[in-house]
C-alpha cells in the first residue's frame, strides 16, 4: 500500500494500491503472482500486508535504526516531533500471525493489514525509543504552518515529478513522517487474530 494523495484516514485492505517505490511494486507483483497461480497449482493463499517491522534483526538503516542512532547522538532531526502516524509491528507478532493464519480456513483467500494496536506518530516512536535506550528525547514542536506547507509539498504531484531520481527516496520518506503515510486500520485482522500484540514499550525490550 502507498499513497499518492494527502491521507484521509488509515489504510484498509481495499485502499488503492499505488506503490511509489520499486520495493512496493515488487510486493504488489508478488501478490498478483500468488493469486494467478493458486487455482492452476491447487493452493490457497493468505496475504499479510506489513507496516514497519521492528525487533531483533530489524532492517539496517530502517526507521527504528535511524531513530535509535539519532537518539544516541542527540540529533536535531531526531528531536523534531514528526506528526505522521505510522503503524508498526514486532517481528515476533508477525511470525506468530503468519503461522496461525496459514492454518485458518477463514483466512484463506483473504488480505489483512496487520499492525500493533497502537496509533503512534513518528514523534511518539522517537520518544519511546529514547526512553528505552536511556537517552530521553526532548521533543521540538514543528509549527503548524510549516507542517501544512510540508504536507502540501510532498503531496503535490507536479513537485514530486520534478524531484531528481537521487532525491526521490528522501522525498517519499518525508511524506511518511510529516503525514499519515503508513497508518493501518487493523479491524479486519483483529477480528480473526485475537492474541495480544506487543506494545512499543514491550517490543523495545527485545532490542536491549
Amino acid at each position: 500500500h502507498d499513497r499518492v494523495a494527502a491521507p484521509v484516514g488509515p489504510i484498509v485492505e481495499t485502499s488503492p494500491l499505488t506503490p511509489r517505490t520499486g520495493y512496493g511494486r515488487t510486493k504488489l507483483r508478488g501478490e498478483e503472482i500468488l493469486a494467478e497461480r493458486a487455482t492452476r497449482e491447487g493452493y490457497s493463499w493468505t496475504v499479510l500486508r506489513l507496516p514497519t517491522v521492528y525487533g531483533p534483526g530489524q532492517k539496517p538503516d530502517g526507521l527504528f535504526d535511524q531513530l535509535i542512532k539519532r537518539a544516541e547522538g542527540g540529533s536535531l532531526l531526531g528531536r523534531l516531533d514528526w506528526p505522521g502516524r505510522t503503524s508498526i509491528v514486532h517481528v515476533d507478532d508477525v511470525a506468530a500471525a503468519m503461522i496461525e493464519l496459514a492454518g485458518r480456513p477463514d483466512a484463506a483467500g483473504e488480505v489483512f493489514c496487520i499492525a500493533s494496536d497502537e496509533s503512534l506518530t513518528v514523534g511518539d516512536l522517537a520518544r519511546g525509543i529514547g526512553a528505552a535506550i536511556g537517552r530521553p528525547v526532548q521533543p521540538i514542536a514543528i509549527p503548524g504552518l510549516l507542517v501544512a506547507i510540508a504536507r502540501w509539498i510532498v503531496w503535490n504531484r507536479a513537485i514530486a515529478a520534478m524531484v531528481p531520481a537521487s532525491g526521490r527516496l528522501a522525498f517519499w520518506r518525508l511524506s511518511l513522517i510529516i503525514s499519515d503515510g503508513f497508518w493501518f486500520d487493523t479491524k479486519k485482522f483483529r477480528r480473526v487474530y485475537t492474541r495480544p500484540l506487543k506494545s512499543l514499550q514491550e517490543g523495545l525490550r527485545s532490542l536491549k
